[in-house]
């Protein structure tokens, strides 16, 4: 009589088993290798799997990017240190922080894949020059163990409180020296080999103030990878050809810097405390038939159209069809005449405004 009901039971974990069996077979370990250029340019990530990987998904963020490797786990070796790793469910999601990278290519062969990168030379300079700094907000992982990790806010005394440890002193260091020093404690007495990430999640410590030609005075948070032309992007400004900048450094130096400088390899990082002004020259005038005759801050390819809207419009008697824009040309001026008619019409360009243009909507006749 007791016959059929073990018999049901042990059909059941026979069942079970097959289907542990299939789980198993489907989930793999990975390892993780990376390669850039020190110079900032085409860098590489390599995931080597033990067999033949389904999709893998990958991203542009803010910070850099981003690969998730779904039912992987990632073996014994160390991660590279530019590479992350955190667990998602079955998942395993690698980040690699470079503000400005871009994903050039994906390619899968074999049980193989190859992420090509695109890293620009500031990103790789300030990844390893931003020192962390009270207020800060850092996030640690340590891979396999969530209970390690966290977001954790830099006290005033410059040290983070982090599980086992205790008190970590992080201020005036880098990513990598704050990665290496939490690892050697947790290796001492805890973990082998621990697999360590530390990134700043939150900056808060330090700040370049922007003034001068700029639709307002702000300050810019200082991170990794930031350079002099983010700073102005971030602030509503724009650099013509023709524009110049001012960087004080808190220090007292005194660099004067153009358009072209600030797309050299070696342009000037931001620090803490600096004062970049921007000149004159990103400034237009408009006059006549609008609402608020104006002198308005040149935006990045703020056209005509965009320049009346922020004079509040045209009056009832604007002449739309010969709307005169006066410009610098060599030692001289030109005039172009413009029908705002047509362009609103879309039968005509809206044109972009340069530096130091004048714009005069003249009254029209009866």
């Amino acid at each position: 009589m007791l016959f059929r009901p073990l018999r049901s039971i042990a059909l059941l974990l026979a069942g079970l088993a097959v289907t542990l069996t299939a789980l198993a077979a489907d989930a793999q370990t990975a390892t993780v290798r990376w390669a850039e250029d020190a110079k900032g340019g085409d860098a590489r990530l390599v995931v080597q799997f033990a067999h033949a990987p389904g999709a893998i998904e990958t991203r542009v963020t803010g910070r850099g990017v981003e690969v998730l490797l779904p039912d992987c786990t990632l073996g014994d070796a160390p991660l590279p240190e530019k590479i992350a790793a955190a667990r998602e469910g079955t998942a395993t999601r690698l980040k690699f922080d470079g503000p400005g990278a871009v994903i050039r290519a994906v390619t899968v062969a074999g049980a193989s894949a190859t992420i090509d990168v695109r890293v620009p030379a500031a990103a790789v300079a300030g990844a390893t020059d931003y020192t962390v700094g009270v207020g800060d907000v850092l996030s640690v992982s340590v891979y396999g163990n969530p209970d390690l990790s966290g977001e954790f806010t830099v006290s005033p005394d410059g040290t983070i409180a982090v599980p086992l440890v205790g008190q970590l002193p992080v201020e005036g260091r880098t990513e990598a020296a704050i990665r290496e020093d939490f690892a050697k404690r947790l290796a001492a007495d805890y973990l082998v080999d621990p697999q360590v990430s530390v990134g700043v999640k939150t900056y808060q410590s330090q700040f370049i103030y922007v003034t001068g030609a700029v639709p307002h005075s702000s300050r810019v948070a200082i991170r990794s990878g930031l350079t002099l032309r983010g700073v102005l992007a971030e602030a509503g400004a724009s650099l013509s050809p023709r524009g110049g900048l001012v960087l004080t450094r808190a220090d007292g130096e005194v660099l004067t810097l153009d358009a072209a400088a600030l797309d050299a390899r070696t342009a000037p990082l931001p620090r803490d405390g600096d004062v970049l002004s921007v000149q004159e020259s990103n400034f237009i005038s408009i006059y006549g038939e609008v609402r608020r005759a104006n002198r308005l801050a040149l935006t990045p390819e703020m056209t005509l159209l965009q320049a009346i809207a922020m004079a509040e419009g045209l009056t009832e008697w604007a002449n739309k069809k010969k709307i005169q824009i006066l410009r610098k040309s060599g030692d001289g001026t030109e005039k172009l005449v413009v029908n705002l008619s047509a362009v609103e019409r879309h039968e005509a360009p809206d044109p972009v405004l340069q530096p130091e243009d004048v714009i005069i909507v003249g009254r029209r006749t009866l």
